[in-house]
C-alpha cells in the first residue's frame, strides 16, 4: 500500500472518529457537559474510599492501569510532533478530538462490560474482542482485532514509548547513549511487573499515575504563569493555524487547515486512545454491576490526559517559541522540543526532567499494553495455552528494539495500527448501538439516565 493511500485511509479514519464521538456525545446527553458535577462526584470523589476489586482491579485501579497506558510519551513526544507537523492549529484539533473522545470512551467501557465474560480463574475479561464476537456476532472481526491488539501493544504501547525514553536520555546527556541500555532497563522493569501480574500492575499504576501526571503537569503550570502575559498571542496563533489562516497569501488555506486537523487528531488518539479499544479491556476486570458508572472514569481520562495535559505541553513549547532562548529548529522533534522549552527555565535541570517524566511515563505504559496484549494473545489461544510466555518474550524483545529503532519509522507504525484498530472498534461500538437485534443502546441509555438521577 502507498504512503498516498495510506494517507487517505488514516484521514478517513480520523475523521469516522470525530462523527462517532459527536453522535455518542449526542446519544449520551452530552453527559460530560451537562452533568460534570455527577461525574467528578462518582470518579475522583471517591477514589480514595475502600473498593471492591474481587479478583481483579478496582474501579481507581482500572482508570490508573487505563490511564498508564494513554498519559505516556503522546503527552510530551507526541505533541511536539504534532505541533512540528501540523503547526500550532494541531492543538486545537487535538482539542476537538478530546472533546468528543470523552463520550467515545465511555460507550465503549460501558459496551466492554456490558458484554464481558467471567474466565476460569473467576476474574472478567472483556473488551472488543468480545463485543464484537457477541454483541455483533463477528468472530472473525474480533480474531483480527485481537491481533491488531497484540501488534498494537509491541508497537503503540512498547517501541514508541522506548524510543522516546531512549531519545530523551541521549539529548539529556548531551551525547549518544546506547537506545539498547534504555530498552534493556524498560524491558527488565515490564518483566517484574508482568510477573506480578494484574493486581501488582493495577496497585503500581495507582501510585503511580497520580505523582508522575500532577509533577510533570507541576512544572508545565509554572512555565504558563511566568508566560502569561503571552498567553493571548498563542491561543490567537493556535486558532489561526486550526483553520489555516496563515496559508491564505500563499493560497494554501485548505492544505493547512488539513495537515493541522490530521496530525491534530492523530497524536490526540495516540495520547487519549479515545475510541482505540485498549480501555475497556482494563475496565472490564473491574468487579462491578454498574457500567456506566464505570464509564465515567473514561471521560476523566481523556480530560485529564489530552484537555489537560497534551494542552499544557503544547503551550509551554508554544510559549518557548516566543523566547530569544529558543533552540528548538535545531533540534530533532519529540522529546527534544520540549526538554529545549524547559530548558529556557530551568537550564540543564530542565533537560533532565524532561527526561525523567519521559522515562517514567513509558516505563508505566509498557506493563498496561502488556496486559492489553495478553489479554487479546488468551482471547485467540485460550486461557493455559503456553501463548502469553511466547508474547512476553517477544514484548520484552520489542521493548529492546524500540531503543535503537529510528523515531519516524515508530511513529508511522504507530499511526497505522491505531487507525486499523479504531476503524474496527468503532464499527462494533456504533453497530451495537444502532441494530435493534441488539439490546444495549436501552442498555446504554438506561445507564445513563438512573446514573443521572442518582
Amino acid at each position: 500500500m502507498s504512503m498516498e493511500l495510506l494517507g487517505i485511509f488514516e484521514s478517513f479514519v480520523l475523521v469516522l472518529l470525530l462523527i462517532a464521538g459527536i453522535y455518542l456525545t449526542v446519544k449520551s446527553g452530552f453527559l460530560p457537559f451537562l452533568h460534570p458535577l455527577w461525574v467528578l462526584r462518582d470518579t475522583l470523589g471517591g477514589w480514595m474510599a475502600p473498593q471492591n476489586r474481587g479478583k481483579g482491579f478496582s474501579a481507581f485501579e482500572a482508570a490508573a492501569t487505563s490511564l498508564a497506558g494513554t498519559m505516556g510519551t503522546g503527552n510530551i513526544a507526541g505533541v511536539a510532533a504534532a505541533l512540528a507537523l501540523g503547526g500550532p492549529g494541531a492543538v486545537f484539533w487535538m482539542v476537538c478530538g478530546a472533546l468528543t473522545g470523552m463520550c467515545t470512551k465511555y460507550a465503549e467501557i460501558v459496551i466492554g462490560i456490558r458484554y464481558r465474560v467471567k474466565s476460569k480463574d473467576g476474574r472478567y475479561r472483556g473488551g472488543p474482542m468480545y463485543y464484537l464476537s457477541q454483541g455483533m456476532g463477528w468472530s472473525l472481526t474480533a480474531k483480527v482485532f485481537a491481533v491488531l491488539c497484540i501488534l498494537c501493544g509491541l508497537g503503540v504501547g512498547n517501541m514508541t514509548q522506548v524510543n522516546a525514553a531512549a531519545a530523551a536520555v541521549s539529548q539529556a546527556a548531551g551525547r549518544p547513549v546506547p537506545g539498547v541500555l534504555t530498552g534493556g532497563a524498560m524491558a527488565l522493569f515490564c518483566l517484574v511487573m508482568a510477573l506480578g501480574g494484574a493486581r501488582v500492575i493495577g496497585k503500581v499504576s495507582s501510585f503511580l499515575m497520580p505523582v508522575l501526571s500532577l509533577g510533570y503537569l507541576g512544572g508545565c503550570a509554572f512555565v504558563i504563569f511566568q508566560c502569561r502575559e503571552l498567553l493571548p498571542s498563542v491561543l490567537e496563533e493556535i486558532l489561526q493555524g486550526a483553520f489555516g489562516v496563515r496559508s491564505a497569501a500563499g493560497g494554501m488555506v485548505g492544505y493547512g487547515l488539513m495537515r493541522a486537523a490530521r496530525y491534530g487528531l492523530a497524536r490526540g488518539v495516540f495520547s487519549h486512545e479515545a475510541g482505540l479499544g485498549s480501555a475497556p479491556i482494563a475496565h472490564a476486570g473491574v468487579d462491578t454491576s454498574d457500567p456506566c458508572r464505570q464509564g465515567l472514569w473514561g471521560i476523566v481520562e481523556v480530560f485529564w490526559d489530552t484537555l489537560v495535559g497534551c494542552t499544557a505541553t503544547a503551550l509551554v513549547i508554544l510559549l518557548a517559541q516566543h523566547h530569544p532562548g529558543w533552540s528548538g529548529e535545531k533540534m530533532g522533534i519529540g522529546g527534544d522540543w520540549v526538554a529545549s522549552a524547559f530548558s529556557i527555565w530551568f537550564g540543564n535541570a530542565g533537560r533532565w526532567f524532561v527526561c525523567g517524566a519521559l522515562i517514567l511515563f513509558a516505563a508505566a505504559s509498557l506493563p498496561s499494553w502488556w496486559f492489553y496484549g495478553v489479554q487479546a494473545v488468551e482471547y485467540l489461544f485460550g486461557e493455559g495455552s503456553g501463548a502469553a510466555k511466547w508474547y512476553l518474550a517477544g514484548y520484552l524483545g520489542a521493548a529492546v528494539l524500540g531503543g535503537v529503532l529510528t523515531g519516524e519509522v515508530v511513529w508511522e507504525i504507530a499511526d497505522l495500527l491505531n487507525c486499523c484498530m479504531i476503524f474496527i472498534n468503532l464499527t462494533g461500538v456504533i453497530g451495537i448501538l444502532i441494530h435493534p437485534y441488539c439490546d444495549s443502546e436501552n442498555v446504554f441509555l438506561r445507564y445513563r439516565a438512573a446514573g443521572v438521577k442518582s
